[in-house]
């Protein structure tokens, strides 16, 4: 349908021009209002900051850079780069209220995008050392607010060395 390839073509030029730039402390983050029907998450957008995590709950309205986006209806894309310290097997823990999708290295590597409940999603890469292009879409539409992204490499032993900074 014309919603959906609408959708579409807005995600894939947003996904084109995510991984331009190096963003100092964290993450170029976008946020957005979105249209109620037909859904389209990146309908007008309101706000942009820098993000040095994704790990939020939003227990009322949601805002970002001092400006109300109100409780429903949000989309946010998250852009910069991630860097793996070493070869490895990473671990991620994702959970997110509604939809997400995740992509490094301009591949898609999570994809949650329906209206949910927070679930925990857990999924593992093999990566060389080095720094690759991240973008992680959320879209919120009705009921709880949640979004948070954990990681850690194999070699990691403490919790505390996940990595909550992208």
């Amino acid at each position: 349908n014309n919603g959906q390839l609408l959708l579409l073509a807005i995600c894939i030029v947003f996904f084109s021009i995510s991984t331009t730039g190096v963003h100092a402390n964290g993450l170029l983050a976008r946020y957005f209002k979105s249209q109620e029907y037909p859904h389209i998450p990146y309908h007008e957008l309101k706000a942009t900051t820098t993000d040095s995590t994704i790990d939020f709950l939003w227990p009322q309205n949601i805002t970002a850079a001092n400006v109300d986006l109100g409780k429903y209806y949000i989309g946010i894309i998250w852009s910069g780069f991630i860097t793996f310290p070493d070869d490895d097997t990473y671990n991620f823990f994702f959970i997110s209220n509604d939809g997400a999708k995740i992509y490094i290295n301009n591949a898609l590597v999570s994809d949650t995008w329906d209206s949910q409940e927070a679930a925990l999603s857990k999924f593992q890469l093999t990566m060389p050392a080095g720094t690759y292009p991240f973008f992680l879409q959320y879209y919120q539409t009705k009921g709880g607010k949640k979004i948070k992204l954990l990681w850690k490499g194999s070699k990691t032993i403490d919790k505390r060395d996940r990595k909550s900074v992208v």
